[in-house]
């Protein structure tokens, strides 16, 4: 089976995911879309509008030991005004 997911490497502070993203989550879906690309992402991210909510799935603790695998969270944000880059150029 494909890797499915994108690590968390940093969360901005006062960013829309502050509070509920942490470094090293895994986000999985977003409106129950997979994903295994940042290209995959912004593919999601580009059909929505200003003032649409997005439903983002995630796993937090990788290890978590008895489980082998992630405990899965789903947070809803409201895309802000301002639209997110449109390329993974603009995203690094």
């Amino acid at each position: 089976r494909g890797q499915v997911g994108l690590l968390v490497l940093e969360v901005a502070t006062g960013g829309i995911a502050a509070g509920a993203l942490l470094p090293g989550d895994v986000l999985l879906s977003a409106n129950g879309q997979p994903f295994g690309s940042a290209e995959d992402l912004l593919s999601v991210l580009d059909d929505l509008a200003p003032g649409d909510k997005v439903r983002l799935e995630y796993g937090r603790n990788p290890s978590f030991p008895r489980s082998g695998g992630y405990q899965v969270r789903v947070y809803t944000l409201q895309v802000p005004q301002a639209i997110a880059p449109t390329s993974p150029a603009e995203a690094a």
